[in-house]
């Protein structure tokens, strides 16, 4: 099994970013899952790899003979996976698609020795799919994935294939824009994290206090051609970093806003409408930035240092799933794969008789899985992780690979 990495991996600024704090994403909208960070650059340049792997560094300077058998052993790098060469700031989100090519986002400007400003997509062995041409006037945060194989942008830009369009746009499956979706003057300032509802209405969460010129404080919800849905009256004193769409129209949102549109600090849920849902009741999660939504209605979380939690579906805390993991720094994001298994990446450091840094990997019931063996992991925070089909592991961050691939094992 592969897993796929993206985030920021080394490569000089352009220009001085202002740090968003970790921003996740993982979206189970028909079947595709999503992780998405946002963190501070980080200029180290390597990352240690697994003992079991015959390589001198993570970057390829001296690649062996890659194993092909399904038994390899889960956790390693996939040294089939092309390492494409990423030039610019760094990937801040990853999505894989239901046919197993891979989009990335964030502030670059070459993939491979090519212009594609700010977002990419890759086949599903890592060359780039020339076949996608997108290119943004600033970075992309956010991207989220439609059932209809169009892909939503959301950031601090200006444009999008040199036409003009603010904050949020919509580009076709080949990456053309998409001229029906019309945000008018979107944002005042950037968006952080996109949702996309069973309806098709798109949620925005970012630092804008105006969006289409009408006062919509750090929320905001689209219709599907664009246009803002006055219906949606969400409001918080900052914005979002993760928002998550439920099946019946609820809305969880993360962050470390003090006052939020709801009644809990950092974590909250509101209803169809916007307004506060205080029938949920989680517990105090101060700056929670990873969340996750299970097929069973259980949601999982993650804050800037602690265990994973599981919540029950009212907020409630699930006291049957007892976290193998407890970091003593950032979850940045967490994904699930098929068998239920949760993957955890951000910036930490797992000590003991079992050893990681930045990834592991939990069983279904909260355990560490420690066939998911990263023996010395990454030396530099793993930005954003997403699963593949056949339960790999697509990871980026601020490593100088700027995106890997993992195998999940049997």
């Amino acid at each position: 099994m592969k897993i796929p990495l993206a985030g920021e991996f080394g490569g000089l600024p352009r220009r001085q970013v202002v740090a968003l704090g970790v921003a996740f994403l993982l979206a189970v909208t028909t079947g595709i899952f999503v992780a998405q960070k946002v963190f501070r650059s980080n200029r180290e340049p390597a990352f240690s790899t697994s003992t079991s792997l015959s390589t001198s560094n993570a970057e390829g300077t001296s690649a062996p003979v890659p194993e092909t058998s399904s038994a390899a052993t889960a956790g390693a790098v996939d040294e089939t996976f092309h390492r494409v060469e990423i030039v610019g700031q760094e990937v801040r989100s990853v999505a894989v698609q239901r046919d197993g090519k891979i989009v990335l986002s964030g502030y670059f400007d070459k993939a491979d020795g090519d212009w594609h400003n700010s977002i990419v997509r890759l086949n599903p062995d890592g060359t780039v799919d020339l076949s996608f041409k997108t290119k943004a006037g600033g970075s992309v945060h956010a991207i989220a994935l439609q059932s209809d194989g169009k892909i939503v942008l959301a950031g601090d830009f200006r444009n999008v294939n040199g036409v003009a369009h603010r904050t949020v746009a919509r580009v076709n499956s080949d990456g053309s824009l998409d001229e029906s979706f019309n945000t008018g003057r979107a944002g005042d300032k950037e968006a952080y994290c996109l949702a996309i509802q069973h309806d098709g209405k798109i949620l925005v969460g970012g630092s804008f206090t105006t969006f289409d010129g009408a006062s919509h404080q750090h929320f905001v919800r689209l219709n599907a051609n664009g246009s803002v849905d006055p219906s949606f009256n969400a409001r918080a004193d900052q914005g979002p970093s993760r928002m998550i769409a439920q099946p019946d129209g609820n809305i969880l949102a993360s962050g470390s806003f003090a006052k939020p549109t709801g009644p809990r600090y950092g974590f909250t849920r509101v209803r169809p409408d916007g307004s506060p849902d205080r029938s949920f009741k989680p517990p105090w999660l101060d700056d929670c930035k990873a969340m996750g939504l299970l097929p069973d209605g259980k949601i999982l979380v993650g804050k800037k240092a602690g265990p994973v939690m599981r919540l029950n579906a009212d907020g409630s805390v699930d006291a049957t799933f007892v976290s193998g993991l407890n970091v003593d720094q950032i979850i940045a994001a967490l994904a699930v794969d098929n068998r239920g298994r949760i993957i955890v990446v951000g910036e930490f450091i797992v000590t003991g008789d079992f050893e990681t840094r930045c990834v592991a990997r939990l069983n279904s019931d909260g355990s560490l899985d420690r066939s998911f063996s990263c023996p010395r992991g990454f030396r530099s925070p793993i930005v954003c992780a997403a699963v593949t089909p056949e339960n790999d592991v697509i990871i980026a961050g601020n490593f100088a690979a700027r995106v890997l691939r993992l195998r999940g094992g049997p």
